[in-house]
């Protein structure tokens, strides 16, 4: 996959370029991008036999924002299984547990509680499946910490026509559905995406905004762009969106070079009289 090989690249390139950045202070460079995933890609690998994980089975990755959750998308890719993003705070969590249903899995990394509390269990509650292994935020944070991990082997990565990934609908009509997208799609589009604007804006270093949350389409846009790129990734969280003041100051304090939001969201920013265009 194209991609995966991107970040590699820019891990051995730039080990220490931020590649996400979150408005509450969570950061995680190229090196540590591709140490993490390398090693969730083992973990997940060496443990699909005991939980009796199939080949290209989906993985669900639930939380909001965190860059560990990016790091759980390239491992799945890496293990050569698609991920489906379900974020935590935009998914209500009956359509998150039909979601896992519906794509019959055995595991689900959950990273919706930092300090494992009360949230981290919401969802194993709800799920209530024995058969269902849940990867919770300390274990894939002990992942990302582990120096002596294998690098994963490129034969074993998603490719050609395998699934890169799956959003769900929301559901609003009925059963939401998963829309499935290839490797080969998820490629194509990241070329197609560093075209867009190139003589405006550089693309290597730059600074993308992300608005959206992980489970919407829109942010596969800036998520596919900038790892591609060797771009950061700053991730507004839903704390700093429902706060106009604390908004403003994240986006201030961003130094975003290229914005990608819903057109609603822009619109919110430009009524603010505090919204500074300069």
């Amino acid at each position: 996959m194209e991609y995966l090989k991107k970040i590699s690249e820019h891990a051995q390139r730039v080990p220490d370029r931020k590649a996400v950045v979150t408005d509450n202070g969570i950061e995680m460079t190229y090196g540590q991008l591709q140490a993490a995933s390398e090693a969730i890609a083992s973990f997940i690998e060496e443990s699909a036999a005991k939980i009796g994980l199939g080949p290209h089975v989906p993985i669900p990755v639930y939380g909001h924002k965190n860059p560990l959750m990016i790091a759980a998308f390239v491992g799945c890719l890496k293990s050569g299984h698609p991920y489906v993003p379900i974020d935590q705070h935009s998914v209500p969590l009956e359509r998150a547990v039909g979601i896992i249903g519906q794509i019959g899995t055995t595991i689900v990394f959950d990273l919706s509680s930092e300090d494992g509390r009360s949230d981290a269990c919401a969802l194993q509650a709800a799920v209530d499946r024995p058969d269902v292994t849940f990867v919770d935020y300390a274990l894939v944070a002990d992942l990302a910490r582990n120096e002596e991990v294998r690098s994963s082997n490129p034969d074993h990565w998603v490719s050609g026509e395998d699934l890169a990934y799956i959003l769900f609908t929301s559901g609003s009509t009925g059963t939401p559905k998963g829309v499935q997208v290839t490797s080969d799609c998820f490629d194509n589009f990241c070329r197609w995406a560093l075209t867009l604007g190139a003589d405006a804006a550089p693309r290597d270093g730059a600074i993308y905004l992300n608005q959206a949350p992980f489970s919407f389409d829109l942010s596969v846009y800036e998520l596919a762009q900038s790892l591609a790129a060797g771009g950061t990734l700053f991730c507004l969280t839903k704390a700093s969106q429902d706060d106009a003041r604390l908004m403003l100051e994240s986006l201030a304090t961003s130094n975003a070079t290229i914005w990608v939001s819903t057109p609603s969201f822009a619109e919110l920013c430009l009524a603010n009289p505090e919204f500074n265009t300069d």
